[in-house]
């Protein structure tokens, strides 16, 4: 995969508008309802349609509460 795509961390703000280290993103996005700011890019190469979503911005609109120390319970429906 990694020959076929671009990976790379995604830009992340906390309510204050500082930016988020990536190393910090599962302590302090754990929990968070984020806004994720997307854009398409559609254009042709060889005959192919090629699609690049591209994720611009990742905020956190409000804190994140504490998160739960115990796993989730399964529930049968």
């Amino acid at each position: 995969m990694l020959d076929s795509h671009c990976v790379t961390p995604l830009p992340a703000y906390d309510t204050k508008g500082n930016i988020i280290a990536p190393n910090d993103y599962r302590s302090k996005l754990m929990g968070a309802i984020v806004r994720a700011t997307i854009s398409l890019n559609i254009g042709t190469s060889a005959g192919k349609t090629l699609m690049q979503p591209t994720l611009r911005v990742l905020v956190a609109p409000k804190d994140p509460g504490k998160a739960s120390s115990s796993p989730k319970k399964c529930t049968r429906t």
